[in-house]
């Protein structure tokens, strides 16, 4: 009796560790199955589809890179005990989420003065941020009419072979109106964007309504206004954040993070920690 008891406890105890694990990988596709490192998911669009039980663990691929946002949202919550943790996996480079999106060296088109201009319809007004190489070009927001990009460059984008890119996104890594959640060993980038109220001011982690939010060993860089907001959540922390390099010339000014409640509060008490963050 003894020894079926342990070959029961053994068992189940690994089935639940399988159960509660789905990987997410560059090389992955949306098709597989996502729960094992061997046939991972692809987007972070499929984890956004997927609503997870709690204690579920959302693992991204180290050294991964990907031009989208990922929203946890109200549809999938942890417990006390049992949070929904987004992490990394295997070895190297934090797994990134950029806001930007490439330019096409060959698309853009000389004006006067060291001036390129590049079509892009569609683009919201405001300040639009272009990146050289992941760095800033320029002391300041680059010209917009749509649908016309103008920058200015030293060299000529179209033989120059540096990567261009525009910030098209904030809140790359957002959590809304959940709970008990755990985001750790990410990475926001690229998000500077527009500054009028009401948007997403170029935040590269927004937590908003949610309570129970850990953000751990995360990195924000290149962001906007804030690089992380924490607005109407309690029993908040942070702990060990880095962020840099933010975008230059903003309306306001920057911040590390943005940190209150108003009257659309969830509680009467919104609390939060920020334990050995730095910039």
């Amino acid at each position: 009796m003894r020894i079926a008891a342990v070959v029961l406890l053994v068992v189940t105890g690994c089935l639940g560790f399988a159960a509660d694990a789905y990987y997410v990988s560059p090389a992955g596709r949306d098709s597989h199955d996502g729960r094992s490192a061997r046939t991972p998911w692809e987007t972070v669009a499929k984890v956004n589809a997927t609503v997870f039980p709690p204690g579920s663990r959302i693992l991204f691929e180290r050294g991964g890179e990907w031009r989208e946002s990922l929203s946890v949202s109200g549809a999938s919550k942890g417990t006390p005990g049992n949070p929904l943790v987004f992490d990394a996996y295997g070895s190297g480079a934090k797994p990134r989420l950029l806001g930007s999106e490439v330019l096409l060296n060959a698309h853009f088109v000389p004006a006067a003065n060291n001036t390129y201009r590049y079509t892009i319809p569609g683009m919201p007004a405001g300040q639009i941020y272009v990146l050289q190489d992941h760095q800033f070009l320029g002391t300041g927001p680059a010209m917009y009419s749509s649908p016309t990009l103008t920058i200015a460059s030293a060299s000529d984008p179209r033989s120059d072979g540096k990567l261009y890119a525009i910030c098209v996104r904030g809140n790359v890594i957002s959590c809304t109106g959940s709970a008990h959640v755990q985001l750790r060993n990410l990475v926001a980038d690229e998000t500077a964007g527009q500054m009028a109220e009401g948007t997403v001011q170029g935040y590269g982690i927004r937590i908003e309504r949610s309570t129970e939010v850990v953000v751990e060993d995360c990195e924000v860089y290149r962001a906007g206004r804030h690089h992380i907001g924490v607005i109407n959540t309690t029993a908040f922390i942070g702990r060990r954040i880095i962020c840099g390099y933010a975008a230059p010339a903003i309306d306001g000014g920057n911040s590390l993070y943005v940190s209150y409640a108003d009257h659309n509060a969830p509680v009467a008490k919104c609390v939060h920690q920020w334990l050995d963050c730095a910039s």
